[in-house]
C-alpha cells in the first residue's frame, strides 16, 4: 500500500455522493491497517453528525477500503498449491493483493470483513 500524501475521501456506504470526511494519514500497525481523518458535519443531523453521534452512543460501524484498480497486483494461487500471507501459509485457490493503492475509505453499518471497526473521537464541525 502506497502512504497518504493527500486527503482521501471517507464516504458513507460507498456512496460517493454521500462524502462525510477524509483520511490525512494512515499507518501499518501489529493489529493492522489504521487510518486516521476527520468526519466533517456541516450542518446539524447531516450524515457525519448521525455518524460521530451514533457510534458515540455506542453503535459499531464498520470500514471497508475503497482500492484503486489501477494500482492493483494480483497474484492467483492455484488449487493444490500454497501461498504465504502475511507470514501464514494459504491455500489456493485464492487471489492475493500484493500490491495496492488507497482510495478511499467507507463506514458502513456491515462491512465485508466483520473484523474491521471505527473510532470517532471528538466532533469537529465546518461550521
Amino acid at each position: 500500500m502506497r502512504p497518504v500524501t493527500h486527503r482521501l475521501v471517507i464516504d458513507f456506504c460507498h456512496d460517493p455522493k454521500d462524502a462525510i470526511g477524509f483520511i490525512d494519514r494512515t499507518a501499518i500497525t501489529p493489529a493492522g491497517l489504521m487510518v486516521y481523518g476527520s468526519l466533517v458535519s456541516t450542518f446539524a443531523h447531516d450524515r457525519a453528525w448521525d455518524v460521530i453521534h451514533k457510534s458515540s452512543a455506542g453503535v459499531p460501524y464498520q470500514a471497508s477500503l475503497v482500492m484503486r484498480p489501477a494500482d492493483l497486483v494480483c497474484e492467483n494461487v492455484p488449487k493444490g498449491a500454497t501461498v504465504t500471507v502475511n507470514g501464514a501459509a494459504v491455500p489456493g485457490p485464492v487471489t492475493v493483493f500484493r500490491k495496492w493503492g488507497l482510495f478511499g475509505v467507507s463506514v458502513l453499518p456491515y462491512g465485508s470483513d466483520g473484523r474491521t471497526s471505527v473510532a470517532v473521537g471528538k466532533p469537529r464541525s465546518s461550521r
